[in-house]
């Protein structure tokens, strides 16, 4: 027979009462525990970056166009004075204009590609309306006639890419222009002396 006073039961259901209260401690500890550890830092994004947009202005572009005209222009009527030329300075001369000129026309093509600029393949009017003239002429007469067009030519060219270097935008197309300077100015000063080599007209 067993005796369970009464004091024993109080205990037994305050026991049974602290079960409880026991996992609800156990809990709010473990919480304010995890609740005090540092936050784990987040991976670092480098923020979305958007390649530089190439600027190209309309100066650019048109001296591009025309450089582009004028360095095939330079090929064609230098391969007639090469062929069709009477003094040896003439001859020279567009042998030089074709060699400097397909050089210049191949580093325009690689910056245009670059930049996405087309350029033309054909040339203006007035270049082939001076071309026909050059065929059309022979002797001394084509002689002058070409290096009195490329001195004109050349003077405008020079002009024109000079103030590229000034005032351009791109600065590629601003090195380009700077880097065929000196030799269009050595056409300048080739055909110059070649055309005071000529004899006087009568």
């Amino acid at each position: 027979m067993v005796i369970v006073t009464a004091q024993k039961v109080k205990l037994r259901e305050g026991g049974a009462r602290m079960k409880p209260l026991l996992r609800l401690g156990i809990g709010v500890s473990c919480a304010v525990a995890v609740a005090g550890l540092p936050t784990p830092a987040r991976a670092w994004v480098a923020p979305t970056s958007r390649p530089p947009t190439v600027v190209v202005s309309q100066q650019d572009r048109t001296w591009m166009v025309d450089f582009a005209r004028g360095n095939r222009f330079e090929i064609y009527s230098g391969g007639l004075a090469a062929r069709k030329g009477v003094r040896p300075d003439t001859r020279a001369v567009g042998r030089r204009l074709v060699s400097d000129h397909t050089t210049a026309l191949t580093a325009l093509k690689q910056v245009a590609l670059q930049l996405r600029v087309s350029l033309p393949t054909t040339l203006s009017a007035d270049q082939q309306r001076e071309l026909r003239k050059l065929g059309s002429l022979h002797g001394i007469a084509f002689d002058r006639e070409f290096l009195t067009f490329e001195i004109a030519d050349h003077r405008k060219v020079i002009g024109a890419t000079a103030q590229v270097t000034q005032t351009g935008t791109n600065p590629d197309v601003k090195a380009l222009a700077r880097r065929n300077l000196p030799a269009l100015r050595t056409h300048l000063r080739l055909a110059q002396q070649a055309l005071t080599e000529l004899p006087p007209t009568h």
